[in-house]
């Protein structure tokens, strides 16, 4: 009797124990999954706040998302292993697809054990453009206004509304419209002068071409017609003030040197050989090779300055004329001149032979403008 007494309390003691350990078990249980529930709404809030803020872009941002789309889909909660496989597969190749396409894909999973939402955020970069950028852009584009400006107002558009090459600037046919206006007043001008202004345009003859023969002297002056008119008066006074007109020029070198020019040639090396490329003659000069003592032996400087006028005028125009029969498209009494500076130096280049240059520089200039090509 007293032993059932008492396995009937170690009975009911043991029965208490276990009744009590399944209710904290249960409870345990019911805690840790309001917990769990609890710590899932907060870690999806968080996450979304995240995302919002990397749509909105932060101030310490290095980009900015011009758009972003945001889908949410909800997975069954009881997903098997096989399953969730499947899905991260197809969630990691839908990512690398959307990187080759040129987006930053962003996905963030939230607690990726348990498969809850899945949040997907598409996102464009855009380059931030800081205060400093927009100044250094600003000033960029003020320089682009100004050079684009610049360039055209330096731009030449003939009459016809083509841009004119400099090359091609002041000829026939790329004129401006001013320019145009200027050449006719010039024609209209120097029709009413006598016939030795006209001897000085067409300098090397007449085949020339009147609309050529004034541009070349209309471009000496930039299309200044006052400046342009005291020019030819200043050079026709100077063709007759030499008494080189009286002359003709000197059709003959020897006359002109008093020895023979090959002799003179040997000592001041310049010559005329063939032509280039565009069908100018080619003009060759060795100022380095100059023999001034030699010179001044054969010959004087006044003789040599009456040469100059026979090589201008019979010398090249006879060159120019050639070249116009040899080319149809030749119209342009212009040369190509090679400076061989070889021996060119300070002990070379003396007092006289200074003089010489610049009388000669002087002449070219005045009485044959514009007639370098290149």
């Amino acid at each position: 009797m007293i032993r059932r007494l008492r396995n009937d309390r170690a009975n009911s003691r043991s029965s208490r124990s276990i009744s009590s350990a399944t209710t904290t078990s249960t409870s345990t249980r019911k805690s840790m999954v309001k917990k769990k529930g609890t710590m899932v709404e907060e870690r999806k809030k968080k996450s979304k706040k995240a995302l919002m803020a990397m749509s909105r872009g932060s101030k310490s941002s290095k980009s900015i998302c011009s758009t972003t789309t945001i889908s949410t889909a909800t997975s069954k909660k009881n997903t098997s292993p096989v399953q969730a496989q499947a899905q991260a597969q197809a969630r990691s190749q839908k990512n690398d697809d959307a990187k080759e396409n040129g987006d930053v894909s962003v996905k963030a999973s939230i607690f990726d054990n348990l498969d809850d939402d899945i949040v997907e955020v598409s996102l464009r970069p855009m380059t931030a453009v800081s205060e400093s950028d927009k100044v250094e852009v600003s000033k960029e584009s003020k320089e682009t206004d100004a050079n684009k400006k610049k360039a055209k107002k330096n731009t030449i558009i003939s009459s016809s509304g083509e841009i004119v090459d400099p090359q091609n600037w002041g000829f026939p046919g790329y004129l401006t419209q001013e320019e145009n206006d200027i050449y006719e007043k010039f024609a209209a001008e120097i029709s009413t002068k006598d016939k030795s202004w006209r001897d000085t345009i067409f300098s090397f003859g007449y085949n020339e071409g009147e609309e050529y023969a004034y541009c070349r002297w209309l471009r000496a002056r930039k299309f200044v017609l006052k400046d342009t008119l005291t020019m030819i008066k200043e050079a026709t006074a100077l063709r007759f003030s030499s008494n080189a007109a009286d002359a003709d020029f000197y059709p003959d070198p020897e006359t002109a040197l008093g020895v023979e020019e090959a002799l003179f040639k040997t000592l001041y090396p310049q010559v005329f050989a063939g032509h280039a490329k565009n069908s100018c003659p080619l003009f060759v000069s060795q100022p380095g090779k100059i023999q001034m003592t030699g010179l001044e032996c054969i010959t004087t400087i006044a003789n040599m300055h009456k040469y100059q006028w026979h090589a201008m005028i019979h010398g090249a125009g006879s060159e120019y004329r050639a070249r116009q029969r040899a080319d149809a498209d030749f119209r342009r009494f212009q040369s190509v001149a090679i400076l061989d500076l070889d021996g060119l130096g300070l002990g070379t280049v003396t007092g006289s032979v200074m003089d010489m240059i610049k009388h000669q520089s002087y002449v070219d200039s005045l009485c044959f403008p514009e007639t370098m090509n290149r």
